[in-house]
């Protein structure tokens, strides 16, 4: 566009005056490459040149109508048209306020955008010298002049990108810094870095859709918080390659009609940094599965459809509470660190720069190769669940408590069989504040749970009332003749066909008819 001649929207009357046409700027901002658009619902003038599309303000076309003639009204045009660049400007002075007017610019050419959006296999990087298209088999620099889409210019990253195979065998800083925060362990590192690509792949699954919870492997819920373990840098990494909008956990409610009020329609990624102890999971749970309502003081909401909104990640010194059941696990996924950073190690400390700041241009071309490496990963393996450190253990505080978990401790050391409503009564004889003045029921639910994480096998009896509840042991098994699955020998078969389910079906009924 920059090498097209622009006709400059003038005429010099018959008495020597410049003469400004109203439509006449219409068209020469249009040549610009000025365009009316919406996006999600709301109208924007925009900029198109190329594919790279930019949202501007009326002043901005203004702007840049002088700039070009400026640049393109020399002297000779001055001999040629009998007039100045100077009065030219003071035409378009004078009918500033009328070519500034919604009414006029809304004659301005209507364009519907086509923006480049990642795909389930494909996910796409824009850097200033190149597209990148990555897939799990190849990662393949495109030129944007190659794409038959718009790329929005808040989402490209300021940085060149040129392929360079062997950086991902040299020492890349922040690749080793993950591997840190995972402990080191293979199974763990595979799991962050599978992570780090679902986070930079845009691409929305409904069936698959997780926020990510980053937290300590440190039991904070009963001891002192010490953080300092990475969660704030990794999250930082990711900003350099998408655009992500950082929400302060400290200040925030989820129950809040303003609380994402500075996520825009470009936000990849929405982190909220070291989330209150007793925020709530459920809280979240319509920005990860539903559309994404975006509120703002004194302006109109901006609804984003789930398939075009934000993904989200969480990062937390203590377990994020949530309901249980599994719409609740399915909808998160929970990735502890390490204690390999902390009060006595710090990232400089370890490396000896300050990450990010302090790079050169070849270890940001090292970085995006590792990050766009994660993608591919990703995109071949996706996510992974990583072993546990003691995120289990947390589960079973949040669910349970801590008070009551150290009661459960000391009776079982002497008892197998517990009556239900002694030894609830005897906890409440033994607790300490309100904060376990809880009915039976709540009680016996608990009491279960805390069974469950132990993994230690119950029954509840007599069958008639359940008054109490028994420990297995192998003497209880052999006194009441119990079964437990690992008593139970099977010959698994599989049915993978309607005539196998129907006489599946039929085996049964039978069985429960004859008692056999």
């Amino acid at each position: 566009m920059e090498n097209k001649k622009i006709d400059i929207p003038f005429e010099v009357t018959d008495k020597g005056k410049v003469r400004f046409d109203t439509y006449g700027y219409i068209e020469y901002a249009e040549d610009l490459g000025y365009r009316r658009t919406k996006i999600f619902g709301v109208e924007h003038l925009v900029r198109i040149q190329g594919n790279i599309v930019r949202i501007v303000s009326k002043s901005d076309i203004i702007q840049t109508a002088l700039e070009y003639l400026d640049e393109n009204f020399d002297q000779e045009s001055e001999l040629k048209y009998g007039v100045t660049k100077y009065e030219i400007k003071n035409a378009w002075i004078n009918k500033a306020r009328q070519i500034s007017e919604d009414a006029t610019l809304s004659f301005l050419r209507y364009e519907e955008l086509n923006p480049l959006r990642d795909t389930q296999e494909i996910s796409y990087f824009c850097y200033k010298n190149t597209v990148v298209k990555v897939t799990k088999d190849m990662i393949c620099p495109l030129s944007y002049s190659d794409l038959d889409s718009h790329v929005m210019e808040d989402q490209i990253i300021q940085r060149n990108f040129i392929i360079k195979d062997h950086l991902l065998t040299s020492f890349i800083p922040f690749r080793q810094f993950v591997h840190n925060v995972a402990g080191n362990i293979e199974e763990r590192m595979i799991a962050f870095e599978a992570m780090i690509g679902y986070m930079l792949h845009t691409f929305q699954n409904s069936a698959l859709a997780k926020a990510v919870i980053l937290l300590d492997s440190v039991v904070n819920e009963i001891g002192l918080i010490e953080g300092g373990t990475g969660k704030s840098l990794l999250v930082r990494g990711l900003s350099y390659m998408r655009f992500l909008c950082n929400i302060s956990g400290k200040d925030f409610s989820s129950s809040s009609g303003f609380a994402f009020q500075r996520v825009t329609p470009f936000t990849s990624i929405v982190a909220i940094n070291d989330i209150k102890e007793n925020q709530n999971f459920e809280g979240f749970f319509g920005r990860i599965t539903d559309g994404f309502t975006i509120s703002r003081k004194y302006k109109h909401d901006i609804f984003i459809a789930f398939a075009y909104g934000p993904k989200m990640i969480i990062t937390s010194n203590y377990y994020v509470k949530s309901p249980s059941g599994n719409s609740t696990e399915r909808r998160k996924h929970e990735i502890e660190l390490s204690t390999h950073y902390g009060k006595d190690l710090t990232v400089y400390d370890d490396f000896g720069h300050h990450f990010f700041d302090d790079w050169n241009e070849e270890q940001w071309l090292a970085f995006d190769h590792y990050m766009l490496y994660c993608v591919q990963f990703y995109l071949e393996k996706g996510l992974i669940k990583a072993p546990s450190i003691n995120l289990d253990l947390r589960k079973l505080i949040n669910e349970v408590g801590v008070e009551l978990m150290e009661f459960l401790d000391q009776v079982l050391l002497s008892k197998t069989k517990l009556h239900k409503k002694e030894l609830f009564v005897e906890f409440r004889k033994e607790s300490i504040g309100s904060r376990y003045q809880l009915g039976l029921r709540g009680f016996t639910i608990r009491l279960k749970k805390y069974l469950e994480y132990k993994v230690i096998g119950y029954v509840e009896t007599p069958s008639n009332t359940k008054v109490f509840i028994e420990i297995i042991t192998e003497e209880t098994k052999e006194k009441q003749n119990l079964l437990t699955i690992n008593d139970i020998k099977t010959d698994y078969k599989t049915v993978d066909t309607p005539n196998k389910m129907t006489r599946l079906v039929n085996q049964l009924q039978k069985f429960f008819n004859t008692g056999n």
